[in-house]
């Protein structure tokens, strides 16, 4: 007849799956960690960048007849008619970044990574991303597209993503209006 206890030896078992398990688990906490500090230092200062290159971008469009005319005519266009002004810097700023960053990096960067990998990915989705946008706007948008990429691609989260094309729209939508 058996015993109605398990062998010991099935205790044992037992207590070195739960241990490699407990230290599978602190080792995933420990990434974990090390990602949200390193997504920590992405700064203030990086941003503050990205709003520079946009500022400096708008100066020298205005410095060639061809787009300060074009320039000059949406900022006419939009100083006249304060619905559309408002909807447009709420769409710009409120829902662009989330909806967008999204689409281009959240899904396409992914499935483009998973077919070219590597830098032809971060430049794919960069140049859909731009063309997505007015052909007068593809230079600074493609870089900030390739700029989202790669945090993306760094960070593993479309936060930091969303967040300096936030902050690129905050900067150039009142410029622009």
């Amino acid at each position: 007849m058996s015993s109605s206890h398990p062998a010991p030896g099935f205790f044992k078992t037992v207590l070195v799956l739960l241990r490699a398990s407990r230290k599978r688990a602190a080792g995933r906490r420990r990434r974990q960690n090390q990602l949200l500090r390193h997504r920590a230092s992405i700064n203030a200062t990086d941003w503050g960048v990205v709003g520079l290159f946009a500022l400096v971008y708008l100066t020298i469009l205005q410095h060639f007849p061809e787009t300060a005319e074009i320039l000059e005519e949406s900022q006419a266009y939009l100083a006249n008619n304060v619905r559309v002004r408002t909807t447009y810097a709420f769409i710009a700023v409120g829902v662009a970044p989330f909806a967008e960053e999204y689409l281009f990096r959240g899904l396409l960067y992914r499935a483009l990574d998973r077919e070219w990998g590597g830098r032809r990915a971060v430049f794919g989705s960069a140049a859909f991303f731009a063309i997505y946008h007015p052909p007068i706007s593809w230079i600074p948008v493609g870089i900030v597209g390739i700029a989202a990429a790669l945090l993306f691609k760094k960070t593993g989260s479309l936060i930091p993503a969303i967040t300096l094309h936030l902050v690129y729209n905050a900067i150039v939508c009142p410029v622009s209006l």
